[in-house]
């Protein structure tokens, strides 16, 4: 027995489809594809049964290694980071009503009406110009 080609297609197309990772029902499939930056592929797919959606990127191997490299590189830095830090640094621990702008009547939404650089910052503790806001 001989099958057509719309049956041919049919099960072409069936047999490309994924199981979805939602519902696990084989009806995951490609709804877009095309080629970003770098030569990676971006495919966009679709379930035809619960409509989850999801977007895939594909890497040349030389990406890959490239990526898991500099994910190895990081992780190495992020450990030596954490070792030196132990706390945050004190000015990290003040508040932002410890810093005299926010409270000051020429500190506006696009900083200080002076134009000095420090405003805004804990260096602009004991500005000559502070003047405290009238209620």
């Amino acid at each position: 027995m001989s099958h057509t080609e719309a049956q041919l297609e049919a099960l072409r197309t069936h047999s490309a489809m994924l199981a979805c990772p939602n519902c696990r029902i084989r009806s995951f499939r490609t709804i877009e594809s095309h080629v970003e930056r770098n030569s990676v592929r971006r495919r966009r797919y679709c379930c035809d049964k619960c409509s989850y959606r999801e977007t895939r990127f594909e890497l040349s191997s030389d990406l890959y290694d490239e990526y898991r490299k500099l994910k190895k590189d990081f992780e190495a830095l992020s450990k030596f980071f954490v070792n030196i830090t132990h706390e945050a640094p004190e000015d990290l621990k003040k508040s932002v009503e410890d810093i005299p702008c926010y409270s000051c009547e020429y500190f506006e939404v696009h900083g200080c009406a002076f134009d000095l650089p420090e405003a805004g910052s804990y260096e602009a503790d004991g500005c000559n110009n502070f003047s405290a806001k009238k209620s």
